[in-house]
C-alpha cells in the first residue's frame, strides 16, 4: 500500500489503508464491536479547510458561513445535552416496558 493512505487504529494495532473498503475489511477482521475505533489521515484539518476542499472538489461557487461565537457553542452544547436526556428517558421507558 502507498504511504498516502489513512491510518486506522483497531484492537491496539495501527493499519495503513488506502480507502474505505480497505478500512472496512480491517475492521471486520480486528474488531469485536466493543472497542473504540479511530481512523484518520495523519493530518488535521479545520472545518474551514474541509469546507474549502469540498468547495474545490464539487465546484461549489456559492457562499457559506460559520458561527464560532461563545453563544453558539453554548446553544449547541445545551441542544446536545437535551437530546441525550430525551434519549435516556426514552431508553429507560423501553426498558421498563420490557421488564413489566
Amino acid at each position: 500500500m502507498s504511504q498516502s493512505g489513512a491510518t486506522l487504529a483497531c484492537g491496539g494495532n495501527s493499519y495503513l489503508v488506502d480507502d474505505l473498503a480497505d478500512a472496512n475489511l480491517v475492521l471486520m477482521e480486528c474488531s469485536n464491536g466493543n472497542e473504540v475505533i479511530n481512523g484518520g489521515v495523519r493530518t488535521d484539518r479545520t472545518i474551514k479547510e474541509l469546507a474549502q476542499l469540498i468547495e474545490e472538489v464539487v465546484g461549489f461557487n456559492g457562499k457559506y458561513s460559520s458561527d464560532s461565537s461563545p453563544a453558539w457553542a453554548a446553544w449547541s452544547w445545551m441542544r446536545r445535552k437535551k437530546a441525550a436526556a430525551k434519549s435516556e428517558r426514552r431508553n429507560r421507558s423501553r426498558f421498563l416496558e420490557k421488564v413489566e
